[in-house]
């Protein structure tokens, strides 16, 4: 064997379990087909904006122990403070009603079904006095989980909905003062060996004695491992005969196969706005917000966030057509600053003369990607925890789908999950 274990993706996954099990003494080696680390951790900064330009994960949901233990939430997180706004009927204002009754319909998600719904289903046989409210919901929970809602469990939102609550993983936005990078950078220093970038896997070949892995490139030597950590988003190992996509030789056993059937990725879209100046600032009688909420019909971009006093995030999540066009970096600023300019009541032409720099990254169809992050299927709630079950203790897939939950597609998720498949494997395994 080349190495005891391989460990293909440099995310937050790959890192946590690699950097777990070279500590236990395990020669281990990490693959990434990217030509960097970090996953769908992706962090750029711009010298006007005091504030790290987050393309990938940004919000800082909870924090459990297994993400603790990386930082000190004293130094390393902000709370930003602000009033929720939403935009609606041409004005912004402060809606407390919009989030009490968002909250009061989510909270009957508790009561037990006799069969599980999609959500869509779920809340159709609501019956409430104000339509428009079923339509706010709706669009929440397509935003904020990016999922079609006639297609997510609503079973697995109840998981997700009362763990949520137990660990306080909702409320509040904490962010990375630094960055999500700086996070991933200590995972990084902890593992302190070389990472073969632009190792795109085409091929892993496995029995019961373990795994030679094929890379994409024909120069590039199969390695052999007694072991393989699998930690490629669900988009990626559900795609096939596409950049990107690996093939199983065997096929996997169809239990697995099953289960990552119910897992689907969800789609987004957001952009990083960098003004000189905030378009906000000119508006004295503004509330000072944190999130606003754009009701309007047809409106791209559904919620923006403030990042300091020179960056303004737009968010689109759930399916959508123009999602799947996945409109250019021109067009997506463009419907930006339309956007912008409706809602502070300003020219385009002065949002536009504000604007130094405008960021995004198109995860839907990021071949190492391909969505993201995940949700689950109706009917798959009792499914998913065979996507982490090792098959013939050579194949253990781990990333951040491995189980319901608050942490499911988060950061803290990943890092569990690394965690988790670390365990098992010192757990299965011994060094002769």
């Amino acid at each position: 064997m080349d190495t005891d274990i391989l460990v293909i993706g440099a995310g937050v996954t790959g890192l946590t379990a690699a950097s777990r099990l070279k500590k236990a003494g395990f020669r281990v080696e990490v693959v990434e087909a990217r030509d960097r680390v970090g996953g769908r951790i992706l962090t750029e900064f711009h010298p006007l904006s005091e504030d790290p330009i987050e393309l990938g994960a940004e919000l800082v949901h909870g924090l459990p122990e297994e993400t603790r233990q990386w930082l000190d939430p004293d130094r390393d997180l902000e709370v930003r403070d602000g009033e929720f706004l939403i935009f609606e009927n041409g004005h912004l204002s402060s809606s407390p009603s919009y989030f009490g009754q968002i909250s009061e319909v989510l909270e009957q998600l508790c009561v037990p079904l006799n069969r599980d719904l999609s959500f869509r289903e779920w809340l159709d046989r609501k019956t409430l006095k104000d339509p428009q409210v079923k339509e706010w919901i709706n669009g929440y929970v397509q935003g904020y989980h990016a999922a079609d809602s006639s297609d997510i469990s609503v079973e697995a939102l109840q998981e997700i909905e009362r763990e949520s609550q137990e660990v306080d993983a909702v409320e509040g936005a904490q962010f990375f003062r630094g960055g999500q990078i700086e996070f991933f950078n200590r995972l990084l220093r902890d593992f302190a060996q070389p990472i073969r970038l632009s190792h795109g896997v085409k091929q892993i070949q496995w029995s019961a004695s373990g795994a030679e892995v094929h890379f994409q490139q024909s120069d590039l030597k199969p390695v052999r491992a007694g072991k393989v950590v699998i930690t490629i988003p669900i988009g990626v190992l559900k795609s096939s005969s596409q950049e990107g996509s690996v093939e199983f030789q065997p096929q996997l056993p169809m239990s697995f196969l099953e289960s990552l059937s119910y897992f689907k990725m969800g789609t987004a879209i957001r952009m990083n706005f960098v003004f000189h100046s905030a378009p906000w600032s000119l508006l004295p009688e503004l509330l000072d917000f944190a999130m606003i909420l754009d009701s309007s019909p047809g409106a791209f971009f559904r919620v923006w966030w403030k990042r300091g006093d020179h960056q303004l995030v737009g968010w689109s999540g759930g399916p959508s057509s123009e999602l799947a066009k996945s409109p250019s970096k021109l067009k997506l600023q463009e419907l930006g600053i339309e956007a912008l300019a409706r809602l502070f009541k300003l020219p385009q032409s002065q949002v536009q003369s504000t604007l130094v720099g405008s960021y995004t990254h198109d995860w839907n169809h990021d071949p190492y990607s391909r969505g993201v992050y995940p949700y689950v299927k109706v009917g798959g709630r009792h499914q998913v925890q065979k996507f982490s079950e090792p098959i013939e203790n050579v194949l253990y897939f781990a990333g951040d789908a491995e189980r319901l939950g608050a942490y499911l597609g988060t950061v803290n998720g990943a890092v569990r999950a690394g965690a988790r498949v670390a365990r098992e494997i010192l757990g299965h395994s011994s060094l002769t």
